[in-house]
């Protein structure tokens, strides 16, 4: 029996690389497009947090995926495509709505 974290994970993986229907998807080259190229250095995360909470919505989608695929931490992931979508990352609210969802089922 597949796990509903499995189900999210995979779910938030096809999201992530490949957008939201007619949403422009977040272009990869500017993330990432696997869960291999979510990994951040320490220098890179403390760069890219304080991008984010200056108001730079892909930082924290960056940042989401790197707790989503690399920490695997849902809730930290959540929390960061939260601070995303707050910056006007219209992707990044998608891809939560759509998590949340998939969690409640």
């Amino acid at each position: 029996m597949t796990s509903p974290v499995s189900l999210i994970l995979v779910c938030l993986a096809s999201l992530l690389t490949t957008g939201c229907g007619e949403l422009k998807p977040y272009a990869a080259s500017d993330a990432y497009s696997s869960a291999s190229n979510a990994y951040l250095s320490q220098g890179e995360l403390s760069s890219l947090t304080k991008t984010a909470m200056h108001g730079d919505g892909y930082a924290a989608e960056r940042i989401a995926g790197y707790y989503f695929f690399f920490k695997n931490d849902l809730s930290e992931g959540l929390r960061w495509l939260d601070i995303a979508a707050r910056n006007g990352n219209e992707h990044a609210r998608q891809v939560a709505k759509s998590i949340r969802r998939s969690a409640q089922r």
